[in-house]
Order: structure tokens, then C-alpha cells, then sequence
């Protein structure tokens, strides 16, 4: 451990900067209050962790948070918390399995969702969000564009439903699917 108050306690971990901790096995802490708990895994930054279940895990940046396994967390209260997931940008969220949210306020909630840009939540299982305020509510669908004049917001909210544009809203199933 190197710097003030920081400690490493995993077998082969490495600590460095201000009040850091590197507690997982071969995890590596950096910065300032940062703290790994899981296996092999890297904080770095200001205040980032890595949970304990978050075996080869890495956050960087400020306030980030890598808690699902194979997760990366990056920018500023970003948290990647799904197996295998990637949050990138300010407030962004991937709490589901694969998901990948980026941008500003992004969340990526379903199983291999994919949220971006701003204001975006890419909700069901395999579903894209992306443009300002677009929701990708259903499995398999695809919601891009942004609100309308009234704040309507571009909507996706059938099983493999496709919206574009201003405050469009596809509430149906794509007519001819196999399910």
C-alpha cells in the first residue's frame, strides 16, 4: 500500500493514493476513497468501488460502481450492475445481464439492452434506446428519435416494435412475428 490511510489487504492486491483499500485478490485500488472487494478486479478515481461479487470488475472515474461480474463503470455516478455489463457517462445505469448504457441518464435494464444518449431506458430484454427521452419498453424493440412539442415521448412498447421520430409510440406486436 502506498499513500495515506490506504490498505491492501487481498492476496496480491495493490493499494495506492488517499484512503483506498484493495481487498479483493489480486484487485488494484487508486486515487482517493476508492475501494475494490472483488477478485482481480481495478478501481480508480474518486470514490469508485468494485463489489465483492465482481470478480474482474472495473470502475473508474467519480462515484462509479462495478458490482456484476465482468462489469465496467466509467464517468461519474455510472453503475455497471449486471454480469458482463458497461455503464459509461454521467448517471448512467446497465443493470441488466450484457446491457450497455451510455451517454447522460441512460439506463440499460433489460438482459442485453442497449440505452444511449440522454434520457434514454432501453427496459426490455434485448431492446435499444437511443436519442433524447426514447423508451424501448417491450423484448426486441428499437425506440429512437426524441419527445414532441408536448413532451410526448418516442415510445417502443410492443414485442419487436420499431418507433422513430418525435413522440411516436408503436403499442403493437409486429404484425406476422412467430410468437
Amino acid at each position: 500500500a502506498f499513500g495515506g490511510k490506504s490498505l491492501a489487504k487481498g492476496k496480491r492486491s495493490h493499494a495506492e493514493g488517499t484512503t483506498t483499500v484493495a481487498k479483493g485478490n489480486y484487485s488494484h485500488a487508486e486515487g482517493d476513497n476508492s475501494v475494490t472487494l472483488g477478485a482481480d478486479s481495478h478501481a480508480e478515481g474518486y470514490a469508485t468501488v468494485t463489489g465483492p461479487e465482481a470478480q474482474a470488475a472495473h470502475a473508474e472515474g467519480i462515484n462509479t460502481q462495478a458490482t456484476g461480474k465482468a462489469s465496467h463503470a466509467e464517468g461519474w455516478l455510472s453503475k455497471a450492475a449486471g454480469d458482463n455489463s458497461h455503464a459509461e457517462g454521467g448517471w448512467t445505469a446497465a443493470t441488466g445481464k450484457g446491457s450497455h448504457a451510455e451517454g447522460g441518464e441512460t439506463e440499460a435494464l433489460g438482459n442485453y439492452s442497449h440505452a444511449e444518449g440522454i434520457f434514454t431506458q432501453a427496459v426490455g430484454s434485448a431492446s435499444h434506446a437511443e436519442g433524447e427521452n426514447t423508451l424501448a419498453q417491450a423484448q426486441y424493440s428499437h425506440a429512437e428519435g426524441c419527445n414532441d412539442a408536448e413532451g410526448n415521448h418516442t415510445t417502443a412498447s410492443g414485442m419487436a416494435s420499431h418507433a422513430e421520430g418525435r413522440g411516436t409510440t408503436t403499442p403493437f406486436e409486429l404484425v406476422g412475428a412467430p410468437w
